[in-house]
């Protein structure tokens, strides 16, 4: 015969057991409720983000970098015996640009940046230095009173019959986005020059499009 707390205790075990099946029933049923709501939530996000109007979406653009180079521009510094500022502009023509952009498939409304990459100035003939020069800049003129310093040498070696100028990196995209830029050699003479000096200019740029407004 079983005793009476024998009894209670598997009774009391029988009821425990039920228990914990309803709890777990109950947390699987929560768990269910709460998988559904958040999958309701997540279907509204995703159809209001595409039902937005596309002007209200980020605009993703498209950027580019081309390079510009003009070679084997010369120019002369007379022979003289005065000493002062000379100044000579290059040949270079800035529709140029334009022709690169739109044969790239873009438009100069997209141009962002223009910035020079390199300044190279060297005789042609061989014969002969820099000597004579105290410093070298290239500057960028436009109508208006526009104008851009943007590469120099403050100091010519001895002897030197090619100089690498230094290039600020300023952007310079508006002078090319007019008609009358020009650049121009500025150069500050020391002592007589006795011979003309025949020299070639090489420069180039670094050119940045894209479509995003």
């Amino acid at each position: 015969m079983l005793s009476k707390g024998f009894v209670c205790w598997q009774f009391c075990a029988v009821i425990n057991d039920k228990d914990q099946t309803q709890t777990n029933k109950t947390r699987e049923i929560m768990k269910t409720l709460n998988n559904i709501r958040q999958f309701v939530i997540l279907s509204t996000l995703a159809t209001a983000f595409v039902a937005c109007d596309k002007e209200e979406l980020p605009e993703l653009g498209i950027e580019a970098e081309m390079n510009l180079a003009y070679e084997d521009l010369t120019f002369t510094v007379p022979a003289s015996s005065l000493t002062g500022d000379i100044q000579v502009q290059l040949d270079v023509d800035p529709q140029e640009l334009e022709d690169l952009i739109v044969s790239n498939g873009y438009t100069m409304d997209q141009l962002k940046e223009v910035r020079l990459t390199a300044a190279h100035l060297e005789l042609i003939d061989g014969n002969g230095t820099f000597d004579a020069l105290g410093q070298v800049q290239l500057r960028m003129f436009a109508a208006g009173g526009m104008e851009q310093l943007i590469a120099q040498v403050s100091y010519v070696p001895d002897n030197a019959i090619s100089l690498d100028l230094e290039t600020g990196g300023e952007n310079i995209m508006e002078f090319f986005q007019l008609d009358d830029a020009s650049i121009a050699v500025f150069g500050q003479v020391n002592e007589a020059v006795q011979e003309d000096m025949e020299v070639k200019a090489s420069i180039a740029f670094r050119i940045v499009v894209s479509t995003s407004s």
